[in-house]
């Protein structure tokens, strides 16, 4: 079980309810102030649940979930925070921020009963307890993973996205042996430095661990293709720096903070905005002494979840985007592109569903099928023409009982076609 924060409060008198259009009001203005706090906060921003009312997501450190706050029209704020596994630092240092967050908006927060804050951090404060606490969690999960998972083993990773790195076992500051695992699983002491926000203070120490979180779990080891990734980049070469001004005898990696450099002098697109300081570079540069970093899991491929409980694999580096209505998702690297829609076709089986699917697969060379059973489909190779520019693309089609999805890939070069083939047979369910 994870363990995180959950703290509730009033904000409006029992006799005053909120009309919809004042509690997004006020969780807009939370918003912008969690936005300017400092360098603890990476993002925060409006969103909507699924029935359509507003939420404030707060994104503070890569290895955590965003924290979840929501505002009733009763008055009734709630806020949930996962804190494992980014650490003890990233708990103690949430519920300060969140103390002088309900001071600077005039509400107090209720006292979270033990199951809502570990070693009840928020009323008595105890750090040692609450890393006891954080060592245990860690221990503990080390020992289920040994017990119900082969290699590549993952230990903190979020939810989402699988890396298809070979490990042994991966973390989010990158892969541990298989002994370190059974070391920790045996013996609590042994994890010290596991977690990347170990103390609340923001030191080098924080600095470099969410730096590391990000390169291994998010950076593409490209230029960046879009104004998010290009915010990313930026974060890490800056966290780095940071990092070396607060201790310039700190370890960090000089030849990975070498292609965060390189990705951002090649950005011709103007996504980021930090300009790397010759001399810091001709530092760094003396530093890495010539090593070549192998730092990042998406050098490798990445197995990501679909609609319709559909995975498919695709190379780490490309970006990402699902449309607005949440239905397609679309993958790019700008030579080639990623396509993918599913429906879903309920009492229909699957020869039933490819049936119906297949009226819409275009003309063009029939290609070898060995989809992931009980999968069935069918895709076809073709020059295709994208707003006057010559291509080529794979249509498939696949359906699985209940279910039925389209796949289309886009090629600039024709010799990537079997690269195409290989990721659309990577298609399969959950």
């Amino acid at each position: 079980m994870a363990l995180g924060l959950t703290l509730t409060a009033v904000i409006a008198a029992e006799d005053r309810r909120l009309t919809p259009a004042a509690a997004r009001d006020w969780l807009a203005r939370a918003a912008v102030w969690f936005e300017a706090v400092g360098d603890a906060v990476l993002d925060a921003h409006l969103d909507r649940d699924s029935e359509g009312r507003a939420h404030l997501r707060i994104q503070c450190h890569p290895a955590a979930d965003a924290i979840d706050v929501k505002l009733g029209t009763s008055g009734r704020l709630k806020l949930i925070a996962r804190t494992s596994p980014a650490g003890p630092g990233y708990h103690a240092y949430l519920v300060n921020l969140l103390r002088q967050f309900a001071l600077d908006f005039e509400f107090v927060w209720e006292p979270p009963p033990g199951d809502h804050d570990p070693g009840c951090f928020f009323i008595n404060g105890d750090k040692p307890r609450l890393d006891r606490l954080f060592d245990h969690w860690l221990s503990s999960r080390c020992q289920q993973v040994l017990t119900k998972v082969k290699e590549p083993y993952s230990v903190g990773l979020p939810r989402g996205v699988r890396y298809l790195h070979p490990g042994p076992v991966l973390t989010p500051t990158g892969p541990r042996s298989v002994e370190w695992l059974k070391s920790v699983a045996s013996e609590e002491a042994t994890g010290l430095d596991f977690f990347a926000w170990r103390e609340p203070a923001l030191d080098a120490a924080f600095y470099k661990g969410r730096a590391l979180a990000r390169l291994w779990m998010d950076f593409p080891h490209r230029a960046p293709l879009t104004e998010e990734e290009g915010e990313m980049v930026d974060q890490i070469a800056a966290d780095f720096a940071n990092a070396l001004d607060a201790d310039d005898s700190i370890d960090l990696p000089w030849s990975a903070w070498l292609d965060v450099i390189a990705a951002i002098e090649a950005d011709g697109g103007k996504h980021t905005v930090e300009p790397i300081a010759p001399e810091l570079k001709s530092l760094i540069e003396e530093r890495a002494d010539g090593a070549v970093s192998t730092d990042g899991y998406r050098r490798h491929p990445v197995r990501v979840p679909l609609t319709g409980d559909w995975l498919i694999d695709v190379p780490g580096h490309l970006a990402t985007r699902w449309s607005d209505d949440g239905r397609t998702w679309t993958a790019w690297d700008g030579q080639r592109t990623v396509w993918f829609r599913g429906v879903a076709v309920e009492g229909q089986s699957a020869a039933e569903a490819l049936a119906v699917g297949l009226s819409n697969l275009p003309p063009g060379e029939s290609l070898p099928m060995k989809l992931h059973r009980p999968v069935l489909g069918e895709a076809v190779f073709s020059p295709h023409d994208e707003e006057g520019v010559a291509m080529h693309r794979l249509s498939g089609i696949a359906a699985a009982d209940g279910q039925l999805a389209a796949c289309n890939i886009y090629l600039r070069d024709a010799a990537d076609r079997d690269w195409a083939i290989a990721v659309w047979q990577s298609l399969r369910r959950d």
